[in-house]
């Protein structure tokens, strides 16, 4: 199998050194216990759903191995040993891969079963609980993930008879960790029967797992979780409120806990955090209308944790500060909304095997409420001219939206009349989308009931908590970007990285940037309108991604007009026995700079050159946490992969930045419209408006204006080329409703 050539520089010398130093014990004890570090740490990244990671450590193992084989020093076991290491590393790769490749599961399952074989062929890993076991829960862990629980079932209950076996033998007793995974092995098999329809030996068998952890213990807590699981997927309505017992016994608990837990967790350890809450989150939803109220409790925790805490902490450890938001309640909630607003947090969620939309609506004067919603598969596959809806919403081409946004069919399955009921006459309306509600300007799509009304689009109504201010002092504003220049340099050394595979993915897209006058107009306006002093213009050639990077973080607004992409893929789901995100995520949507298109064209790429890609991952590493507001005049910066904890795109890139508010775009937009839009925004902003003010007042005046161009006709008469005057009406939804402003508060 060909390996990906990512070998970094202190892994090549360590090999060195190892192919240096002679053989004989020492030496073969050193060299054993560095290859498991090398394991180790593929695990890890296996754990993270981190793909590179994973191939990184496949990578290194197999150069290794090889070394040492190729000098004659590796000893047959370790041979043995570590190549079955080296499959499940390849094999966990796979298995990461198949949620955007669905072949890969054949390659995933292929290489579990070649490890497996190594194992059960040679006598001297006979009885060892961390060979073949590990790969018959890898392999359960496949097929249950693939719905074969039959199959997934087998390997469980192979991997739990060497565990019983094992504890039977007193190799080890319940103070143990082997114990923990014996147990969690049985609550694994009851999963399996509880998917095949055995529900009664289902929930006999967590009982009996339940019972052999101490009450009020953390193993307790998260086996009482998995009953809750084993519960709902009985289907009766009967035991239900059981269920929701279950779970929410586990989330006080883990609201318990939250302070000392995530207060000295970094970036990674709050994404490992989140990966084990996801199920949990996924779950609760399937209760629906049986306890609202613990729903959205449930909501304001887990969804935007990773967004909350990385705008509040940046990558380090969260502070209390920002670990407090998380104790937040509906009721907390209710108190900032006064009695003519409510807060609705739209929830995606799979249940009986469909994937449904609902809403948990807060009135000023209430408490939560929970109202079905049309289905996702049923909006989506609706549609109006043989287009659907699906088509109209997924494409970035503008064309499609009118369509879309003028129709009051759409208006009516977005906001039902159960919603509209709930919402009653509050006049300020705050919501936060979820699924595929990401990518619908739905503001735009408005009932009558709901015409004259303001709407505030937000990452997660707990923003309500937080001080909304927006600043105006000063302003970093960008356009007229050369994409073809060098791009201007400071000659100082930095400390930035390149994103690696941002790079990749554009030049494999073929990209391609054209000069946009309409951003230098733009640009232009914005400066001539605000008039300050306070305020850096970054135009052509100084439109660097070095400038970009070394200013952002100070100033109060961000105005940035230029070329934005977004490479769409399928975004990886969790399940029941292992959770997974999608890793790399924000290296897929791109902001374009000074020479972006240059150095794609020329393909060459130096990490420690920074090239006018700006990733929304590079954007992740920015202190941008005095940035009150960013306008972002590009195409299709809204979008990213949509996960259950928001949209993995540039949105989210600010936002781990400390942005607060921003306005992005949710398709391909027309330079010259959005140029007058973003100009209208800031002589408001300038005039002294609030920015949700200020942003609607900006778009009906686009609304209501049109340019006219003009373009070449035949005439046949003359046997000549005419040019033509073509009117443009800015009021067309694909030119007026492109942009959406998220995170203001009013």
């Amino acid at each position: 199998m060909k390996m990906l050539c990512l070998y970094p520089t202190v892994i090549l010398l360590t090999a060195f050194l190892f192919f240096q130093a002679g053989s004989g014990p020492d030496a073969d004890a050193e060299f054993r216990q560095h290859l498991r570090a090398v394991v180790s740490e593929g695990n890890r990244q296996y754990d993270r759903g981190s793909r590179p990671g994973i191939m990184r450590m496949a990578d290194s193992l197999a150069m290794l191995l090889d070394g040492r084989s190729r000098a004659g020093m590796l000893d047959p076991s370790d041979s043995l040993e570590f190549t079955a290491d080296l499959k499940k590393l390849l094999a966990d790769w796979h298995y990461e891969n198949s949620y955007d490749v669905p072949a890969s599961a054949d390659s995933a399952e292929a290489l579990f079963k070649e490890a497996l074989h190594i194992y059960d062929s040679n006598g001297f890993f006979s009885g060892h609980l961390q060979y073949a076991p590990v790969i018959h829960r890898e392999l359960a862990q496949l097929y249950y993930k693939e719905g074969d629980y039959s199959s997934a079932l087998g390997h469980t209950a192979a991997a739990l008879e060497l565990y019983s076996r094992a504890f039977q033998n007193g190799e080890f007793g319940p103070s143990d960790p082997e114990y923990n995974t014996y147990l969690d092995l049985s609550a694994q098999m009851a999963f399996c029967r509880a998917r095949m329809g055995d529900h009664t030996a289902a929930l006999a068998l967590i009982d009996t797992v339940l019972g052999s952890y101490p009450s009020k213990g953390d193993n307790y807590y998260e086996t009482l979780r998995k009953k809750g699981k084993i519960l709902m997927l009985s289907g009766n309505p009967a035991i239900r409120d059981e269920a929701v017992r279950c779970y929410r016994d586990y989330f006080l608990w883990q609201k318990e806990r939250v302070s000392g837990l995530l207060s000295g967790m970094d970036a990674e350890d709050r994404e490992l955090y989140w990966m084990r809450m996801r199920p949990f989150m996924a779950d609760c939803y399937q209760t629906e209308d049986s306890d609202p109220a613990f729903l959205f409790d449930v909501t304001l925790f887990c969804k935007g944790l990773l967004l909350q805490l990385g705008r509040l902490a940046g990558s380090g450890p969260a502070g209390d500060s920002a670990v407090s938001t998380l104790r937040y309640s509906w009721k907390d909630i209710r108190r900032r909304l006064g009695k003519e607003a409510c807060a609705i947090e739209f929830v995606q969620y799979e249940a009986g095997g469909e994937t449904r939309m609902g809403a948990l609506l807060l009135r000023g004067d209430g408490s939560p409420r929970w109202v079905g919603m049309t289905a996702p598969e049923e909006f989506l596959a609706s549609g109006t001219g043989g287009i659907t809806n699906r088509d109209r919403i997924f494409s970035a081409d503008p064309r499609l939206k009118n369509e879309l946004y003028g129709s009051g069919e759409t208006a009516s399955m977005l906001w039902n009349d159960s919603l509209l009921r709930e919402i009653g006459d509050c006049r300020k309306i705050y919501f936060a989308p979820d699924g595929f509600l990401h990518q619908i300007a739905m503001e735009y799509i408005l009932p009558e009931q709901l015409q004259g009304r303001s709407l505030y689009r937000l990452t997660s109504t707990r923003r309500l908590m937080e001080d909304g201010t927006v600043r105006t002092g000063s302003a970093l504003v960008i356009g007229g970007v050369l994409y073809e220049g060098e791009g201007e340099k400071s000659g100082s050394v930095t400390t930035f990285e390149n994103d690696t595979a941002a790079f990749r993915h554009m030049r494999d897209s073929y990209a391609r940037f054209t000069y946009l006058p309409g951003t230098r107009s733009e640009c232009d306006s914005v400066m001539a309108g605000r008039h300050s002093d306070a305020d850096t213009l970054l135009m052509g050639n100084s439109a660097s991604e070095e400038a970009f990077r070394s200013l952002c973080g100070k100033y109060h607004l961000l105005s940035l007009a230029t070329h934005g992409w977004f490479r769409a893929a399928e975004v990886p789901q969790g399940t029941d026995l292992r959770p997974c995100l999608s890793d790399g995520s924000l290296s897929q949507s791109v902001l374009a700079l000074a020479g972006a298109g240059r150095n794609i064209r020329d393909g060459s790429f130096d990490i420690s050159r920074l090239d006018g890609l700006l990733s929304a991952q590079e954007l992740s590493q920015c202190d941008m946490s005095q940035v009150d507001l960013a306008i972002l005049s590009a195409c299709q910066t809204g979008l990213g992969y949509v996960t259950a904890d928001g949209v993995y795109g540039i949105q989210r890139g600010l936002k781990n930045a400390g942005v607060g508010a921003i306005m992005v775009s949710l398709w391909n937009v027309d330079d010259r419209a959005s140029s007058r839009m973003v100009a209208m925004f800031h002589r408001n902003l300038a005039s002294g408006m609030k920015p949700g003010e200020a942003f609607r007042s900006a778009r009906n005046e686009l609304a209501a204006s049109a340019a006219v161009s003009s373009r070449v006709t035949f005439n046949a008469g003359r046997l000549a080329g005419e040019l033509e005057p073509v009117r443009e009406d800015y009021g067309e939804p694909r030119f007026c409703d492109a942009f959406v402003l998220i995170d203001v508060i009013e």
